[in-house]
């Protein structure tokens, strides 16, 4: 939850949210529960549009202002960054 606040470690607070969410979709609407209701598959399905978002989020990252610059993905980036300011 800091991640996302701050910024530190936001893209991979989002790639770990986004294996997360995977994990959420087969263990609670997985194959398994398909046959019991059509309703269930519509339900996983959805998660991915959820891991589609923190895709977006991890790759495009925490933005430039208002938040802090930590973090291992965009380690080289955020260098250069700080050294061409």
């Amino acid at each position: 939850m800091l991640a996302f606040l701050t910024g530190a470690f936001f893209s991979e607070a989002a790639l770990l949210a986004g294996i997360y969410v995977i994990f959420l979709a087969f263990a609670f609407h997985g194959p398994s529960h398909w046959q019991d209701s059509q309703a269930e598959f519509g339900f996983f399905v959805d998660h991915f549009t959820f891991l589609a978002g923190l895709l977006y989020a991890a790759v495009h990252g925490p933005g430039k202002r208002l938040a802090l610059t930590h973090g291992f993905v965009w380690k080289d980036q955020t260098a250069s960054a700080q050294k061409a300011a």
